[in-house]
């Protein structure tokens, strides 16, 4: 029996993790096979590969097919949807997403066995089965599936990373039209970027194949480390990853040595560059932590001294240090771009080491000493790490989240630096403003269905308000309230995704109520109309701080159709107390 296995190759960091899943491939496949790289066209829109992986593809042995987007250019997953549909004389093809990887010898003859092979997903995101399953007339399946991280009971669906098809089954076209059905139809409204796992149940049913559902062996989870058996196939979206698995790693520079051409491949990967780092600059960079580590130890004796106590005075009247919070997508980076527009104002939006921070609020003297950090950075001509684009801060990090080094411009050394963190600066807010009283906060709220609607086109972590996967510690904070861990354990224990987002936002309004005494409350739907009235609002509170800039006014945005009659209802339930709280009717 052949197999064709068959992969997406674009332009970017998905033909370099792609010319690493092919040598994984090459080196632990066994059996008769062929690999082929699907080429996404016209160029015009998906770009065109480089001369190295044009290099590898051939070295590799690689045949390349040229395949459509059938569904939508502005739905890059609809790529793969057309990879059944490639010409081959091979008896089964299996698709694999361009992450994975191929860890150990393995012959798919002895495991892809049925019409149709594929893996659970990792966990329960869809609560929109029913009028999936009346949208097509089809019996609501009365069989279960178990989830590979969470190990939830839930209906047939399966993780679209790995598929194994019978060759001359028209299983793209049928995966294809069922795609635009529920893409088009209106009531199912939580659908993207996850439009394909929907509709892969519904085609396999529509075809009426027999399936086999793999164990995670093979699509083993990212989130999930590997302590046992090692898995045939690692799917790995976060190259982060790679470095906390000392089997992958291992295994990946295995295949560079191997391959010379491969290691530089590799080398265009960020998340992979410390695996290439020479032995002499590891011993070197050993050293140089340890070192770090006990100065930090030793700042937490110096601190206690009279030397440290005037050194914070001094800081805290020089310096003019300010916050910017709130509930997520309540335009607080859009508060960032207005702001670090001002002269001699920096704003940094979402700096990472913040997590750091308030991993611990019992150390929040750490913030002022971050914050020094930064300004000695920048009136040294250093860059520093931003969410910038072009030199602007990026309005819309949903749509784009790249970080940059810049070195900003300031014409004083005491300028105003001003850090943005929406999440992580929530979780600790009354200890800040304990410990930090003449620092500004500002923060911003918005309408709850506006900001739930926002969050279901958004990061994973706000639409299905999983507190595990929050860019954060906040659910592992030492000093947070008795009442907060209650009701974060209470929202997590919810199984209704429109409940728990509901439920999120009203947890977050509570601390903003609890604390607005203390803060400067900004409200989306008025900054946007007048912003030189609510930025005023921060002067008003703090005199020292100044932002003179005529801003434009904007327009109030708000896309409510991802919603549906239900779900509103489930919000206005929930939220409607506290909603009214900030003005709000809902």
């Amino acid at each position: 029996m052949k197999f064709c296995f068959v992969f997406i190759c674009q332009k970017g960091e998905l033909e370099l993790k792609a010319m690493l899943l092919a040598a994984s491939l090459k080196e632990n496949l066994r059996g008769n096979y062929e690999l082929v790289a699907a080429i996404p066209e016209p160029k015009s829109i998906w770009g065109e590969i480089s001369p190295l992986t044009k290099k590898l593809i051939s070295q590799f042995g690689i045949r390349t097919v040229g395949i459509k987007n059938e569904i939508d250019i502005n739905y890059p997953i609809g790529n793969k949807l057309a990879c059944f549909n490639i010409q081959t004389d091979a008896d089964k093809i299996v698709f694999l997403d361009s992450d994975i990887l191929c860890l150990k010898p393995f012959y798919p003859e002895e495991h892809f066995t049925a019409q149709f092979c594929a893996t659970p997903i990792n966990r329960h995101w869809f609560n929109e089965w029913k009028q999936v399953y009346e949208l097509f007339d089809i019996p609501y399946p009365t069989e279960r599936f178990r989830t590979k991280l969470t190990n939830e009971e839930i209906l047939p669906c399966y993780n679209a990373g790995l598929i194994v098809v019978d060759n001359g089954l028209d299983f793209s076209n049928e995966w294809i039209e069922c795609c635009k059905i529920i893409d088009g139809a209106e009531h199912i409204v939580d659908k993207r970027p996850w439009l394909d796992q929907i509709a892969l149940p519904i085609a396999v049913n529509l075809l009426n194949l027999k399936t086999k559902v793999l164990d995670k062996r093979f699509n083993y989870p990212h989130a999930c480390p590997i302590v046992a058996e090692t898995p045939f196939f690692h799917h790995f979206p976060g190259l982060t990853y790679i470095l906390n698995e000392e089997i992958v790693h291992n295994f990946i520079l295995a295949l560079t040595k191997k391959h010379p051409l491969l290691k530089e491949n590799c080398k265009l990967l960020p998340g992979l560059k410390p695996l290439f780092i020479n032995k002499t600059r590891k011993q070197l960079i050993k050293p140089i932590r340890k070192a770090k580590r006990k100065l930090y130890n030793g700042l937490a004796h110096i601190r206690k001294s009279a030397h440290w106590r005037f050194y914070k005075l001094q800081s805290n009247n020089k310096h003019q240090n300010a916050i910017i919070t709130g509930i997520p997508r309540s335009g607080t980076s859009y508060m960032c771009k207005l702001l670090d527009s001002v002269e001699n104002t920096v704003v940094i939006n979402e700096p990472e080491d913040v997590r750091w921070i308030i991993s611990d609020s019992r150390k929040l003297w750490r913030l002022e000493a971050f914050y020094n950090n930064i300004r000695n950075r920048i009136n040294n001509n250093r860059a520093i790490k931003n969410k910038t684009h072009r030199g602007k801060i990026i309005e819309d990090t949903s749509k784009m989240d790249n970080s940059s080094y810049s070195i900003p411009i300031v014409n004083n050394p005491e300028f105003t630096l001003i850090t943005k963190n929406t999440l992580a600066y929530l979780a600790v807010l009354p200890q800040i403003i304990k410990k930090y009283p003449q620092m500004p906060i500002i923060a911003c709220i918005r309408n709850p269905i506006d900001t739930i609607s926002s969050w279901k086109r958004s990061f994973p972590h706000l639409r299905y308000a999983s507190f595990k996967d929050f860019p954060s510690d906040i659910n592992r904070n030492y000093v947070m309230e008795v009442s907060q861990l209650q009701e974060i354990k209470d929202i997590e224990s919810e199984k209704d995704f429109e409940i728990k987002r509901a439920l999120l936002w009203n947890y977050l309004a509570g601390i903003l109520e609890r604390n607005k005494e203390n803060i400067v409350l900004i409200k989306y739907e008025d900054f946007v109309q007048n912003p030189n009235l609510e930025i005023a609002k921060v002067t008003k509170k703090f005199p020292e701080f100044e932002f003179e800039n005529d801003f434009l006014k904007s327009k109030v945005r708000t896309d409510r159709k991802v919603l549906h009659a239900d779900e509103i209802d489930k919000i206005k339930v929930i939220c409607t107390n506290m909603a009214a709280k900030f003005g709000y009717e809902i």
